[in-house]
């Protein structure tokens, strides 16, 4: 049982983190319907700039269509990566790994603590964000119809700049997160994850900002249980096959809406 309850802990942990770059995904695409193909380099470089803040700080050795667009962006941030910061993984220590506190003998790591701390701290502040804010509100009238939105006097360009920013920066911080989860960062570390966040928004329902949070935390506990209780080579098999899944028997995601389509 207290295996059992360790490896939920983990996966809220893990979770925490897939939701926060979910929601970027899933907000660019509830405004534009479209994917930011380069979100998951967005989460790379996140922890990059934390790298290097942290040498900074410890005084340690120092070394700069749309959706087409987006792809090219993907691979231009990947590749630049690793011109820029070389291909070899780097350290990462901006937070201290304190010894773990264990409660009716669960280890619950300073990491994880922050980790959770700050996702749930963030998560919060973005549904205040889009529900009751002015910029939410004209987020989500564009979301609804972009044309009747410019009319009622909403900056389209404002908007759409303002969404993709706080994605941005919900990926960055994932990346902060997860470096210092993982503490190793390199120029191709954020394919994985930012798939892995993709799954989970798609699972969620895509475009619906409580279910990237759903998603996330779901993938995040799928994964930890499964590397539990088999092997830890089906890790990264658990998103893949849950996204068939969820295609298969809710494309619209669990707390997505399915789309009447006229013919």
């Amino acid at each position: 049982m207290i295996d059992f309850l360790q490896r939920l802990v983990d996966g809220v942990s893990l979770g925490a983190i897939y939701a926060l770059i979910a929601l970027g995904y899933t907000m660019v695409y509830g405004v534009l319907q479209l994917i930011n193909f380069a979100h998951g380099d967005v989460f790379m470089l996140g922890a990059m700039m934390g790298w290097y803040a942290s040498s900074v700080w410890t005084s340690e050795s120092r070394d700069p269509s749309i959706a087409g667009a987006l792809a090219v962006t993907l691979f231009f941030l990947e590749y630049g990566g690793q011109l820029l910061f070389g291909p070899n993984p780097r350290a990462f220590g901006i937070l201290p790994h304190r010894p773990s506190s264990a409660v009716a003998g669960i280890s619950i790591g300073y990491v994880d603590l922050v980790t959770i701390l700050t996702s749930l701290v963030l998560m919060i502040v973005l549904q205040r964000i889009v529900f009751h804010t002015r910029i939410g509100t004209a987020m989500r009238a564009v979301s609804w119809n972009p044309s009747v939105a410019a009319l009622m006097g909403v900056n389209i360009d404002l908007v759409i700049s303002f969404t993709f920013g706080l994605g941005s920066l919900l990926a960055a911080v994932a990346g902060i997160l997860y470096a210092s989860k993982y503490p190793s960062v390199h120029p191709l570390m954020g394919l994985m994850p930012g798939l892995k966040a993709f799954v989970a928004a798609v699972l969620g329902g895509i475009g619906n900002v409580p279910g990237a949070m759903l998603g996330g935390l779901l993938l995040g506990l799928a994964e930890q249980l499964v590397s539990g209780y088999t092997s830890s080579s089906w890790r990264d098999a658990v998103a893949f096959g849950i996204l068939i899944l969820i295609l298969l028997v809710k494309p619209s995601g669990l707390l997505g809406r399915g789309a009447a389509e006229k013919v």
